[in-house]
């Protein structure tokens, strides 16, 4: 009996030993690598092993499930985990993390907001441009909005469809920058034909149109010129971006001037 009991404990623990190296080596098995084509490599435990590893693509995408929730793999919101991969994701360059962290901060630091919104647009993260325009103009000081709008023409000229339908806007009115209704239908048009979402584009469409009903005979000689030269400005190829200049910007900005208002 004694020498059965004891090879049955050799058993268990031979057997207890097996588990356990078995668990080491699936805790230990590395990451299989991200791929963004192969949804496969983005379920949670894979993603976050990247991401305890430092890899600040893996910490945007899990920020991205703690952000918004992924019921999928289990993942329920919590804004304050989201918060901080976007920042150890965002500390390292990443322009999309940056631009997120800054947006989920801008109401309650806006300094350190606007901070993340230059990593993002020195990313080359366009949208970063814009955002950082809308919070400098809400500083609501003169200088602060000189500074906005030399933004929002930049994010304009950088092709992003948001700052193209805001500033043809200001544009077609000669609200604060100089009143030219040919070129605010042209960046209108560009900004519909990039709009996010159907809807959007049915707006900025009619928008077009409304204005285009009210040109003057002038006016429509106008359009047709720049149509054919296929030019508005920059916006006819964009341009690139970078941490933005804000004197440089603001020389290049049309200011608008007492003659161009329209009202």
């Amino acid at each position: 009996w004694t020498i059965r009991m004891y090879k049955n404990l050799q058993w268990c623990a031979c057997f207890c030993a097996v588990l356990c190296c078995t668990g080491l080596y699936v805790d230990n098995k590395p990451p299989t690598p991200l791929d963004f084509d192969n949804p496969a490599t983005l379920h949670y435990d894979n993603v976050k092993k990247h991401a305890d590893n430092g890899v600040s693509a893996a910490q945007y995408v899990l920020a991205t499930y703690y952000q918004y929730g992924n019921p999928t793999e289990g993942v329920k919101k919590d804004q304050a985990r989201a918060l901080t991969l976007f920042k150890l994701a965002a500390d390292q360059s990443n322009a999309p993390a940056a631009f997120e962290y800054a947006a989920m901060i801008s109401k309650s630091n806006p300094q350190e907001a606007q901070a993340y919104y230059q990593k993002s647009i020195a990313g080359g993260f366009k949208a970063a441009l814009f955002a950082l325009s809308q919070l400098k103009m809400h500083e609501n000081s003169p200088s602060s909005v000189k500074e906005g709008l030399a933004l929002l023409y930049a994010a304009a000229n950088a092709n992003d469809p948001l700052a193209l339908a805001y500033f043809a806007t200001l544009q077609y009115e000669g609200a604060g920058v100089q009143k030219d209704p040919v070129g605010a239908i042209l960046r209108m048009q560009s900004a519909a034909q990039q709009a996010p979402t159907p809807e959007t584009k049915k707006s900025w469409t009619t928008t077009q149109e409304k204005w285009f009903n009210a040109l003057t005979e002038k006016e429509h000689e106008e359009l047709n010129d720049r149509l054919m030269m296929n030019t508005m400005d920059k916006n006819a190829q964009g341009i690139g971006i970078d941490t933005p200049n804000i004197s440089s910007l603001m020389a290049d900005l049309p200011i608008n001037r007492p003659k161009a208002v329209g009202k």
